[in-house]
């Protein structure tokens, strides 16, 4: 239960916003403990990683031989992943056949301009649910479109208490 409602606090913040409103105090607590799921620190860690060049990365950050072209961090412009960002959305997913897998789709916008927005897939593999990164795509709005969010979601994302 506690999940579901941390899920719908994270749908909350970019609802919220768009209205011209705020997070209720309570809102706010439930997002933050949200920030400190595995994925989110997964996240942060991928996204570190890959600006530091780590060796046997691989995709999504580097372009592999495997790979679909253009769709690697690397291809798509690593400066586009600098900075803190913001969790607008987690949506879990199950996927069924031959490959079966389950994980979340977690939405992130980043704090710097021009607000780059992303749809990371994070799956979790073994008995403790490690996360995995298997995806970064970004997230199709015009610039215009991007910067009115991050002015609108700017009191959450020049706060470091609201961003990873």
């Amino acid at each position: 239960m506690k999940l579901l409602y941390t899920f719908v606090c994270l749908l909350l913040v970019s609802y919220f916003v768009q209205a011209g409103t705020t997070l209720s105090p309570e809102q706010e607590a439930v997002y933050k403990q949200g920030l400190d799921r595995p994925a989110v620190t997964k996240i942060r860690q991928y996204i570190d990683d890959c600006l530091a060049d780590k060796p046997k990365i691989g995709y999504p950050c580097k372009f592999t031989w495997d790979t679909a072209e253009g769709k690697s961090i690397e291809e798509q412009g690593a400066d586009k992943i600098h900075g803190r960002f913001m969790v607008l959305r987690f949506a879990p997913f199950d996927s069924k056949g031959d490959m079966s897998a389950r994980g979340d789709l977690v939405t992130v916008i980043f704090d710097a301009p021009p607000h780059w927005m992303f749809t990371i897939s994070v799956v979790y593999q073994g008995e403790e649910k490690y996360p995995v990164i298997l995806g970064f795509y970004p997230v199709e709005m015009t610039p215009d479109e991007r910067q009115k969010l991050g002015d609108d979601l700017s009191v959450y994302l020049n706060d470091n208490s609201f961003t990873r």
